[in-house]
């Protein structure tokens, strides 16, 4: 089975887009453009990731991830905490990618003391594609059956799973919609002791539905990273 580091590889690239900071109530409150560049380095056993955002640029290059990082097949990926703590800071990065269209949508969600106090969408294309549709997504194209798969790793390094999918997202419960057809999916405030899920939804087609989890124990500990990939039923 290909690892962790291949499916990285997927992400290769040059991604324009902006960096949309948000309030807890998802408006807007500042708008970056960006560009995130990832390139391989000796025959990709390396990659130099150049980020910027607005004026600023780092350059950071690593050869291997993080305990704090699962990256699923297709290229989606989530880091962030590994354990949920309700004193002091605690988030976590949602990455999707949609490799046909060229395009990738990351949520970034940051907790103080167990409430959210802020969040980055990042919507992202390659040079030659086209933009993420802005608009904020229509709860009606959400509202209905789903099928399709859903592929679980594990943050203990287990044997991934995978299983078939059959849903139905209520109206009123989709969480917050967000511009460029994402949904964010998050308690708040986080529950003690009780498991808990950190989610980013995207509406990446009109018949194509990502939804990504990163998954936590009643301890607060991070288990898992499920991706399910859905088609109207």
């Amino acid at each position: 089975m290909p690892s962790q580091w291949q499916y990285l590889l997927h992400n290769l690239g040059s991604w324009h887009g902006y960096f949309l900071k948000l309030s807890p109530q998802g408006q807007e409150l500042s708008r970056q453009p960006s560009c995130v560049s990832l390139v391989g380095l000796d025959d990709c056993q390396k990659i130099r990731q150049t980020v910027q955002v607005g004026d600023r640029v780092k350059v950071l290059e690593y050869s291997h991830l993080a305990r704090s990082t699962l990256v699923l097949p297709n290229g989606a990926f989530s880091q962030g905490s590994m354990q949920y703590t309700p004193v002091g800071e605690f988030g976590a990065e949602l990455g999707l990618i949609h490799p046909p269209a060229g395009q990738r949508l990351r949520l970034v969600l940051l907790f103080q003391q167990g409430r959210l106090q802020e969040m980055t969408l990042i919507p992202e294309h390659l040079p030659d594609r086209e933009q993420i549709n802005p608009a904020v997504i229509d709860p009606h194209t959400i509202s209905k059956a789903w099928q399709g798969e859903s592929q679980t790793f594990y943050a203990d390094w287990r044997s991934p799973t995978s299983d078939t999918v059959h849903c139905v997202y209520d109206f009123h419960n989709l969480g917050l919609l967000l511009p460029y057809q994402a949904i964010a999916l998050y308690p708040d405030p986080i529950p003690h002791c009780t498991p808990f899920s950190l989610s980013l939804l995207w509406l990446a087609e009109p018949d194509l539905l990502y939804h990504l989890s990163r998954r936590y124990d009643p301890m607060g500990g991070w288990t898992e990273l499920t991706l399910g990939t859905l088609k109207p039923s």
